[in-house]
């Protein structure tokens, strides 16, 4: 597969996308070592086969780590917890799509890149914004 001469860059895991919650950071790094395992094959010309792979990750993780972030904000009463969630609810639903697109479509080179981009910029936004906060709500209350 052509990723149209261009190497896609991996994620890197960074001190500044600790939220300073070892479980979830732990699920954090996780999460980006499977995006980046996926981007390392989409490299090699592998991504179609290797897409099957990363949205079964992906559907365990979604509902794995979410649940375990809206545990913690229950425990904690988050005040955003309406807002995180519904963010959380946002992401499934886009990944569905792209799920329900590769049904349809086939592991096109433009879907498997509309998968790379779309997750690589949710994780990085999300993890630096939304659960930055929580990390730091739950951090106080620890």
């Amino acid at each position: 597969m052509e990723t149209a001469g261009r190497q896609l860059m991996p994620l890197e895991w960074r001190d500044g996308l600790s939220v300073g919650v070892v479980e979830i950071d732990k699920q954090h790094k996780e999460l980006i070592r499977r995006i980046n395992s996926f981007i390392c094959c989409v490299n090699e010309g592998q991504g179609k086969d290797k897409l099957e792979n990363l949205f079964t990750f992906m559907e365990r993780y979604a509902l794995t780590h979410f649940e375990c972030e809206e545990a913690h904000m229950d425990r904690t009463a988050y005040p955003s917890k309406v807002g995180h969630v519904k963010k959380h609810q946002e992401f499934i639903r886009m990944f569905s799509l792209l799920k329900s697109q590769v049904a349809k479509d086939g592991a096109s080179l433009h879907v498997v890149a509309s998968a790379q981009r779309y997750l690589c910029d949710w994780v990085v936004f999300h993890v630096s914004t939304m659960d930055m906060e929580l990390g730091k709500h739950l951090r106080e209350r620890a």
